[in-house]
């Protein structure tokens, strides 16, 4: 827990392990295999699920891409494109197809 109420400080808290442990894991597995990797940071939740990203797509984005900069500080670059599906549908009757390359 932290004790900053920013959104993105609050966002990070969650994000932060998980992404490491992709960069580090099921990422760096496959670019050392020689293929091209992306993730897709997705704010539709999967059904049934109640979590709710509770920042904006340019505060996830940022936070997103913060990590991904410290950990290419000491590593090697294991992304090629990380995507992000904002939770915003874009009409009343579909789900949210906009993806934005962040990174």
């Amino acid at each position: 827990m932290t004790t900053n109420p920013s959104i993105g400080s609050q966002i990070e808290l969650g994000l932060r392990a998980p992404l490491l442990k992709k960069l580090d894991g099921q990422f760096r597995v496959a670019k050392d295999a020689g293929y091209r990797t992306a993730l897709l940071l997705d704010q539709q939740p999967r059904p049934g699920s109640h979590t709710v990203w509770l920042g904006g797509p340019t505060t996830i984005a940022a936070v997103a891409n913060g990590i991904m900069r410290n950990h290419r500080e000491s590593n090697p670059k294991v992304l090629d494109q990380v995507w992000l599906r904002p939770a915003l549908p874009t009409s009343a009757l579909e789900g949210p197809s906009v993806h934005l390359l962040i990174a």
